[in-house]
Order: C-alpha cells, then structure tokens, then sequence
C-alpha cells in the first residue's frame, strides 16, 4: 500500500504517493515523513507560522467588515471579532461589549448549551456534529430579545479558533424565516413534478410528497394514497429493514451507509410486484428532511448494461502486460492472456468457472477466501483495495511471487484483480538498499533517531549517543530499547508495543508524548518521543526531541494560566485537576454545587463533588488511564450524580478530558435534571423496541440481569407464547446452566469496571427453550444509553453447523501449515496438539 505524504512549504503543498511493499523499509516513505516533522519542528520552533496566521487573521476581520451579514470570529468559545453587521443585528453599541466575552451571550439558554458541547466535542474527538453544517439557531438581542438565525461555523487554520457567519431571514424571525422555507419547499415540489423520473420527499421515515412519475412507477392512483406512509410502503422486505436502518444510524451518528450513494433496490408496487430502481437518498436542508430520486431501469436492461459494460472491460484488459482476473464472489469470470502466461495455463476455459484459489497456494487461498467473505459481510476491507504480497500456484504446482490488488465493481458481489509479477529476491534486495540508505540519511540529523525491531535496539544516529551519553552505537544496538529509559517509562513502552503488535491499537504508537529518558550514567533527560511503524512488521522507528524539564514545566504552566482565563467565562461548570485533586474551577462551578469561594474546592480532591458510589468508580477509572492509558471514562461524556455542598444530589453529565502536561486534566459538566434525562430514556426505549419488533432476530431488552422487553423472533425461538412469560424474568432463563453463570458474572464485571468481556462482542451461546431443549445462537450484547440497560441481539445458528465450521476451518489451517518451510507448533495451553513437517527437520 502506498504512503501518502502531504508536506506544507509556505504558500505550497506537495503531495505524494510512493507504493511500498509488504516485508521492506521504504526509504522515500521514511525520508519523506523525517523531514515533515523536522521542517514543522523548525518552523514552529521560530514562532513563524503563529506570525503568519494572526497576519492572515487580521486581513480575513478586514474584509469580513463589509459584509452585509453577522460574521464573529472565535477563539475556542471566546469572541475574538465581530463586524459591523453583528453590532446592528444583535442591538450592540460598539464591538468591545463583545470581544473577549463568551460566544453563547448571542443565543438563548437552549442554544447556548447544545452549542458548547458540539465544539467542545469537535475539539476532542473532531466529530463535526455542528461544525461546517448551517442550522437554524434561536439569537439573544442585547435586550433579551430573539431573532431567528441560520448560523455556520467553520474551523480556521489556527487549531482552536472558528468563524461564524450568520445569515437572516428578517422580519420577526420564526413566522418569517418559516414562510421563506415553506415557499422555497412549495417551488422545489412544483419543478420536481416535471421530472419523468419518481421523486419522493420524506421527513424521517415518512413520506410528505410524491410526484406523478412515481404513482405511475409504483401502480397508484393518487398521491393521498403515499403521503404521510411510511417510506418502506415502496420497498420490498429485505430492503425495507436494511433502509430504515440505514437512516437511523445517519440521525444518530451521521454515517453514510447510503445517504448520498446511489444504490439498486428492489421496489414495492402496489400489486405486490418487484420493480427494479436505482434509489439516490440525499438529506435536506431542514434537519430530519431527506430527498429520494429512483431512476427506472428493468433488471434485463440493467443485466445487460452491466453485461455490455463488462465486455467492453475484459476487452481493455485483454491488453495489459499484468495478470488480471476477474470474478463474481469467489470464482473467476473471466482472465486476460498474461494471466495464461503467468500461471503456465493454455487456454482461459481452464481458469474460468474455477475457485480463484485454484491459482494460490493453501495457505494464502484461505486467508484470501475469508477476507472476501468478511468483506461481503461487513464492508471491512482487510485485502480490498489494499495491495500485498502473495505466493500464487502454477499450473504445474510451482509457486511465483505476485503483489495482488483486488477492487470491488459496481456489480455488487464482483470484483477484479490485478497481479503485478516480482521475484521475492527483487523484493528482499531492493528492501535491503533502502534501508541502508534510510540509515546513512538519519545520521544527518540533529535529533536522536533509534531504529527498533520489536522492544531491541538495531540502529542508532550520533545525535542519540551525543544525548545519552555513549560513545560508540555498539554500546546500544542489540540491546532492548528500555535500556534508555528511567523504570515507570520503560514498563509503560513495553506494555504499550505489545498491545500494538497483538490488536493494532495505538496508545503511543504515532502520538507524541513526554518522556523521561536515562542517559548511560543514569541521570535523567525530558524528551519528547515520537515511535512509528515502518513498512516491515515489527519494526519502528523513534524520534526524540530535546528539551529540558524547566522549558515543559513553564510552557505548560502558561498554557494552564490561558486555559483557567477562558473557562472562566463559561456557563458550564468547569474543573481542573492534577491526578484527584482540584486544581482550579470556575465561577459556574461554584453556583452548581452551593460553594461561596474557590478556596474551599482548590486542593480539595474532586470526590468532594461526587455522591459515593461515583466517586469511588471515578478514582478507579483514573487510576487505570495513569497506569495503562486505557480510555473507560476520559474523553467520554457520562451522566454522573453530583454532591452540593449541603449534601444534596444533582445530576450532570461530566466529561473529562487530559491536558497536556502529565497527569492534569479538565472535567466540564453539562447540567441536566434527573426527570429530563430518565424520561428521554424512557422515550428513546420506546422508539427502538417499535423499530425491533419488526426484525426477524430475536431480540432482548435487559435492565441489569432483568427482561424488561421482546421481540416476536424471540417468542418464535424459545417456544414461547406470549411476552408476559418473559418480561420481569431474569435472562438466564433462556440460556443451559453454564452459559447462564458466565453471563451474569460479564455483566456484573462490567457494571463493576466497565471491562467488556462479552460486551459488545459476538459468540456462540447454547439458548435454552421453553421445553428445555437447547439452541445454538450467536449472541450480540450492547450497553443502551440508559445505565444499567442492554439490548441482546441474536442471530440462529446450529449447534452442528458451528462445530462443522470450525472443524473444517482448524482441519484447512492444519493442512496449510504442514506445506510451510519454517517450523510451525500449535499448542493447547502450554501442551504441543500438532507441529508440521519442518518442526521435525530442525528439531
């Protein structure tokens, strides 16, 4: 796969693409990413680029001024600037009323708090809920009064910073702003009457107009018969279940399944018969509000207009130097005369209608077979679209080095791969020159550079022994790379690259972080470290920047100072802290929880402000996230119960975020009334087990270990009758004793802890029936937004077709290993089930 390089050199941006290969070090891949970081060190290291930003700022405020609408410019939640627009629009006298206020004096109280939190959440996570997408927004006049707005804010260069640009409706908003909507909707309805083609305009689910073209479609007579159904009315039931889905992960979460996407469908007449459309869902302005446009085509034209369009391509192809193979599912459909020449085959009836794995050796067919099937599963491309190296079979059995790229076609279920022939020794070398090269480049730099295979040292720059203090790279190559780092930092490393190498998540791995390194005569030295993969797995390399402790400690100081300034002017309670303890809280924070001064929080622990059973959990959370940097609760907003200082509760949702410097953080804490957030609970529970009655999965809603809702599936499954025999029973009533005692023993643990054993993580159960007899299913357990709530989902399977599934598949990796070159041992715990043939030649 090839790395993508994007480096900025003042008013340019060269980008480009170098392929790499799987097993070697790319040098241009490395040199290009080493001098991206040391040109961006250098350069912010001067001050140079914030120079130019305030440059650019300034000329941006000055031709905002004439614009004839609001525009404000922000600095995190602070109004920066305002142009002369603001000041009519909002009843102000002059700008200095509101630079350096917070942003949310120009909304109303409901707005002011939904828009803190959006920009809060698009600064730690940079989800744009809000960010970049216009929306109708309810304005504070200086007097108090409302005026209607359509508010868009976008980012600016300089991280932390926004503009805003406010557009009017006039008038005395709401009924103003609506007419202009309304009137805009009545003329989109009229031109898309016109349309030869089906248009429907829906709000949710909901169909609120048709044009004529798609009563003709769909075989109705008038457009009474469609407004106001359901959308899914039009679809068959496969597609029905899937679209609304679809939509109802883009309103929750704003994912694209096929919002936007045109895609084929299978369409409901009113007859009952199928017609065959390709449906384009686009969302409107208003939120909620979605457009549908189905383009008619029947399924013999659409047939052979992907047949014809097939033709035209394997003739192209025919031409090509490389192999390329093109297949519906797993079989070929078609290969150009290189791939003959490539695999020794004389004729291509030989290759089509065969597996393509007819054309790989065992090990690599398996692996390639479950990857496509993941892949028409999920959509998770593990292979698609991503080249690598594999060992193809020949007609007469010998192997042949290829690096293969299969990408999807428009047909779904087809795809086409192309194979680019190279020798593995081509590849070792050429590995091998760019290595040696990457290293005589790295010598060069100033900033200590440690090349790393695993956790061992295998090559190190003259600055790195210049820093440490050593004298000659013998000293240090061979030897673990902890050997250059103080006892907590070193056990931190391992445990973190471990976790790397076994699942793929980054704790460090990409991210600079502070480190306390240890020089040869054991003093200590604050660095900053960057560690990244290199193209051969297992190896990394690390980037450390010199500076000294007094340097980090004063800048992050002043950062805090900045930081304790701007919270000052929120309306939500803000908290800092250094590991427990308060550090600092702001004026809000003081009137949500009944305290006079900031004294008697500062230095107190943060517990203070927690009912008990919080505040014990929160301490464990912390604790965990300073040891192991595992995520439970930082960076995840949580409704928690609070403590005033008279002892009563009040509810919040707290989210805590780490700064910076080590071991500081900062909570903010949205307000909200226990009654409001148990009855948005109980109103969303009611929406989704409506939406999950419809599926033909058993499904199971849980309060703790509690059934508190099923579905018909479920009913089906178990052999039961009626709801009533489930609903207020413990869940363990439809699972044989084993499972019944793991399960609940998860779920306790993670109520405890917030481990996920099972949670959220797919496996085989055996389901116990109402008569007693057993099920094998697979269960899908998911915590709900309510806490202490779980919605179960499973999915019907033999308890002989898993066992058959897994025989066959242990029996095909079995098979495939016997045919490798190097030793390979498979073990139950610590006892050897099987070894191949080469275990018994080298041992």
């Amino acid at each position: 796969m090839g790395l993508l390089v994007d480096l900025p050199f003042f008013d340019m941006h060269c980008r480009c693409e170098i392929a790499s290969v799987p097993g070697s070090v790319n040098l241009a891949s490395l040199v290009c990413g080493l001098l991206l970081v040391l040109l961006s060190w250098v350069w912010y290291s001067k001050g140079r680029a914030r120079l130019r930003a305030e440059t650019e700022l300034r000329d941006v405020s000055t031709a905002l001024e004439t614009l004839a609408e609001p525009v404000i410019m922000m600095r995190g939640h602070t109004i920066t600037s305002v142009n002369h627009a603001t000041l009519e629009t909002f009843g102000y006298d002059s700008k200095s009323e509101l630079e350096g206020q917070g942003v949310t004096v120009l909304m109303q109280t409901p707005e002011a708090s939904k828009h803190s939190s959006f920009v809060d959440r698009f600064e730690r996570t940079g989800e744009r809920r809000i960010i970049g997408k216009p929306r109708v927004v309810t304005g504070k006049r200086k007097d108090g009064s409302s005026v209607s707005l359509t508010l868009s804010v976008s980012p600016c260069a300089a991280p932390g910073e926004y503009i805003g640009i406010l557009y009017r409706s006039g008038g005395e908003m709401t009924r103003a702003a609506r007419a202009k909507a309304e009137s805009e909707l009545r003329d989109v309805s009229t031109a898309l009457e016109t349309l030869a083609e089906p248009v429907i305009m829906m709000r949710g689910h909901t169909i609120t107009s048709v044009n004529h073209a798609t009563l003709e479609t769909f075989g109705y007579e008038s457009k009474s018969e469609l407004e106001g159904q359901g959308v899914t009315v039009l679809m068959q039931t496969p597609e029905a279940s899937k679209h609304s889905s679809f939509v109802d992960r883009f309103e929750r979460t704003g994912e694209r399944r096929i919002i936007g996407k045109p895609r084929v469908v299978t369409g409901k007449r009113k007859d009952g018969s199928s017609v065959s459309l390709t449906l384009s869902v686009s969302p409107c302005a208003a939120p909620g509000e979605y457009i549908g446009i189905l383009y008619r085509r029947t399924e013999a034209e659409a047939r052979a207009k992907a047949e014809t369009e097939l033709r035209d391509v394997s003739t192209a192809l025919e031409t090509l130097a490389e192999p390329v193979i093109m297949m519906r599912g797993h079989t070929i459909t078609s290969v150009n005369h290189a791939t003959l020449e490539t695999f020794g085959y004389d004729s291509k009836s030989e290759l089509e209608g065969q597996g393509v794995t007819v054309l790989m050796q065992t090990p690599e067919a398996s692996k390639h077979s479950s990857f496509v099937d993941r892949f028409e599963r999920t959509g998770e491309r593990r292979i698609i679209g991503k080249p690598r190296v594999v060992t193809g079979k020949r007609k007469d059995g010998s192997s042949v080095s290829l690096t293969l790229s299969v990408s999807p076609c428009a047909a779904p279920g087809e795809y086409i791969g192309i194979l680019y022939r190279r020798t593995e020794a081509e590849a070792r070398a050429k590995a091998e020159t760019e290595l040696r090269d990457v290293s005589t480049a790295l010598e060069t730099l100033a900033e200590p550079v440690i090349m790393m295979r695993g956790h061992t040292i295998t090559s190190v720059n003259h600055a790195t022994l210049e820093t440490f203090g050593y004298e000659s790279k013998s000293e240090l190559e061979g030897q673990g790379v902890t050997v250059l780092m103080q006892t907590p930092e070193a056990s931190k490393h391992s445990s973190f690259v471990d976790r790397f190498e076994r699942t793929g998540e980054r704790r460090i791995i990409g991210k600079p972080r502070v480190v306390t390194g240890k020089r040869k005569d054991g003093s200590s030295v604050s660095l900053t470290l960057s560690v990244s993969p290199c193209a051969a797995p297992g190896e990394y390399i690390g980037i450390l920047y010199r500076r000294t402790e007094a340097e980090a400690r004063a800048k992050a100081e002043t950062e805090l100072r900045d930081v304790s300034t701007a919270l000052e002017t929120l309306a939500e309670p803000v908290i800092m802290m250094r590991g427990h303890t308060i550090t600092s809280v702001n004026h809000a924070t003081l009137e949500t929880f009944g305290y006079e001064s900031k004294s008697e929080l500062e230095g107190q622990g943060v517990t203070v402000l927690m009912q008990t059973p919080e505040a014990s959990k929160h301490s464990s959370f912390v604790d965990r996230f300073e040891r192991t940097g595992e995520r439970r609760i930082i960076g995840k907003p949580r409704v928690v119960t609070g403590k005033r200082k008279d002892g009563s509760s009040v509810s919040l949702t707290l989210s805590v975020s780490p700064c910076a410097a080590p071991g500081e953080y900062i909570g903010i804490l949205y307000r909200r009334t226990d009654a409001e957030a148990r009855a948005k609970a109980e109103t969303e529970l009611r929406d989704v087990s409506t939406a999950l009655e419809t599926l033909a999965e058993p499904v199971i809603m849980m309060r703790g270990h509690t059934i508190t809702s099923v579905n018909h599936a479920t009913l089906e499954t178990f052999g039961y009758e009626s709801k009533s025999e489930l609903e207020g029973q413990g869940v363990t009533v439809l699972m044989q004793t084993p499972e019944a005692s793991k399960h609940s023993s998860f779920v306790d643990r993670f109520e405890r802890t917030g481990e996920r054993r099972i949670i959220g993580k797919p496996r085989v159960v055996t389901g116990k029936r109402k008569d007693g007899s057993s099920v094998s299913l697979t269960l899908s357990v998911s915590p709900c937004a309510a806490p202490g709530e779980y919605i179960g989902i499973l999915y019907r399977r033999t308890e002989a077709e898993a066992r058959a599934k897994a025989e066959t598949e242990l029996r095909d990796v079995s098979t495939a290993l016997e045919t490798l070159a190097e030793p390979v041992i498979m073990m139950r715990g610590h006892t050897i089930t099987s070894v191949n043939h080469a275990t018994l030649e080298t041992f």
